[in-house]
C-alpha cells in the first residue's frame, strides 16, 4: 500500500466518499527465464496423498514395534 485516502461524510451536495487506497507492484527482473509448471491432476494427487498417509503408518507402526520390543547388541556404539 503507497497510498491510503480516508472516507468523508457527505457535506452539502457532495456526495460520501469511501476509503480509498492505493498500491503499487514491484516487478522484479531474473536472468533465467521460469518454466510454467502444470497443475497435477486430482487422482495424482489423491494418490500422492494415499501413499504418504500409508509411509506414515508403517513407520508409525514399526515405532510402536521398536518402543514394545527389548532390543540387545554387543556393540556399545551401536543405537537402534
Amino acid at each position: 500500500v503507497t497510498a491510503k485516502s480516508p472516507a468523508t461524510e457527505a457535506q452539502g451536495d457532495q456526495p460520501a466518499k469511501p476509503e480509498t487506497v492505493t498500491a503499487s507492484h514491484i516487478l522484479v527482473k531474473t536472468e533465467q527465464p521460469q518454466t510454467p509448471q502444470t497443475v497435477p491432476a486430482a487422482e495424482e494427487v489423491e494418490e500422492q496423498l494415499k501413499q504418504q498417509k500409508s509411509r506414515e503408518a508403517v513407520m508409525q507402526y514399526i515405532d510402536g514395534l521398536k518402543a514394545q520390543a527389548k532390543i540387545e547388541t554387543v556393540f556399545k556404539e551401536m543405537q537402534l
